[in-house]
């Protein structure tokens, strides 16, 4: 089976970087985040069968996809690991007792709630060994437990003291929700926050991760510790380029008119 590079450099203090998608699921869209030195592909809304295709798009790339869910349903989490998923990450966990579950449904029984299955999307088509995989795959799962609330952040440090828990993610618009302070990231409880789960992931020997919006945030979060860092939204991600374009075609079509005149 495959090895997860990406979650092998997380381990060893490495950093690793990204993209979400949630509108674009294209057949290049792997191709683009492996062409442009992306590590992973957080499939965000997408449905099993997309998830299932963008997987398989992933073969022979650097790129791994990791899909989120709402929440850690075993029976969803064992079905994008079997369509290929190279990782989870399952939104609002506030518990230890969350990430306990969420790790167990990647688990093999009797360890787990997860079912074993060969030749099958999850290790290529290819017979195998059938111990020997799954505890290949096992080992190569990441496993990204999602922090939006304030109560997520208060547990950040029980969180990620689970064994096979591998990122404490912050969900910054979420948590900002719940604080009361909606799109206000530099609120100074906000920002106790930020450090809060970074400090819990480094303290566990974890990664903290997040999806950042441009160059400046991206260094910002970086300096607190952030290892996996998303730049930013596929939708956001065009229309801000479009917006920038835009303007300056309009800027220059203004200039070139009052030349004329």
């Amino acid at each position: 089976m495959r090895r997860n590079v990406a979650k092998e450099r997380l381990e060893k203090g490495k950093h690793i970087y990204g993209m979400v998608a949630r509108e674009f699921f294209t057949p290049g869209l792997p191709q683009i985040v492996n062409a442009a030195a992306g590590d992973f592909l957080m499939l965000e809304g997408a449905d099993l069968a997309t998830v299932r295709l963008q997987a398989a798009l992933c073969r022979g790339l650097h790129v791994i996809p990791v899909a989120c869910l709402p929440d850690g349903s075993p029976g969803a989490i064992g079905a994008v690991l079997e369509a290929g998923a190279f990782g989870v990450a399952v939104h609002l966990v506030e518990s230890r007792r969350q990430a306990e579950q969420i790790v167990a449904a990647t688990r093999f029984l009797p360890r787990g709630a997860r079912r074993a299955t060969t030749t099958a999307a999850h290790d290529d088509f290819r017979p195998g060994e059938l111990a020997e995989d799954m505890q290949v795959a096992e080992k190569r799962t990441l496993v990204v437990c999602m922090i939006g609330s304030e109560e997520g952040v208060s547990n950040a440090d029980q969180i990620a003291a689970v064994p096979g828990v591998d990122v404490l993610w912050l969900s910054h618009v979420d948590l900002a929700n719940s604080l009361g302070v909606t799109g206000a990231f530099d609120d100074p409880h906000f920002v106790e926050a930020v450090d809060t789960v970074a400090n819990a992931a480094d303290l566990r020997g974890k990664a903290a991760g997040i999806v950042v919006s441009d160059d400046t945030s991206g260094t910002d979060y970086l300096a607190k510790g952030y290892r996996m860092l998303a730049y930013g939204v596929d939708a956001q991600l065009l229309q801000a380029v479009l917006r920038q374009g835009f303007a300056k075609l309009r800027e220059d079509t203004a200039t070139l008119i009052a030349h004329r005149h």
